[in-house]
């Protein structure tokens, strides 16, 4: 009898340590554009509270406000050392990607591809509890 009851006590400061371990878990993803790899992402958070005034990331979509029509979108990143990247939404795809920015929060986390044209050919974003909170 006392052998189970130390083995369930054992178990769960097992798993109170294990989700303690998790508890205020961040990430941090600075802004990184690869122009041979045509890819970039980073955490607007980080961006933003990074020590130097270069870094930036972010998506953005126009809308007629009037029809609620998706006009245009499009991407855009620089890293710390300068290099910057832009693409675009094709007009094709601009409503799917829209639908995908639509969910994001401030604390919002990008990751997009681009062809030798500049049209964004994969956006993915998210937004996380563990991403840096955008600050003044």
């Amino acid at each position: 009898m006392r052998t189970k009851i130390v083995q369930k006590a054992l178990v769960g400061a097992a798993l109170l340590l294990a989700f303690s371990a998790y508890a205020g878990f961040k990430i941090h993803y600075s802004v990184s554009v690869n122009t041979s790899s045509r890819t970039a992402f980073g955490s607007t958070g980080d961006a933003r509270a990074s020590a130097n005034s270069t870094e930036s990331i972010g998506c953005y979509i126009a809308q007629n406000s009037a029809t609620s029509e998706v006009l245009f979108g499009g991407c855009n990143a620089t890293d710390v050392n300068g290099n910057s990247v832009y693409c675009y939404f094709p007009s094709a795809v601009v409503n799917s990607y829209a639908k995908v920015l639509a969910a994001n929060g401030s604390n919002a986390y990008y990751f997009f591809q681009w062809d030798a044209s500049s049209a964004c050919t994969y956006v993915y974003s998210t937004t996380a509890s563990d991403f840096t909170p955008l600050t003044p």
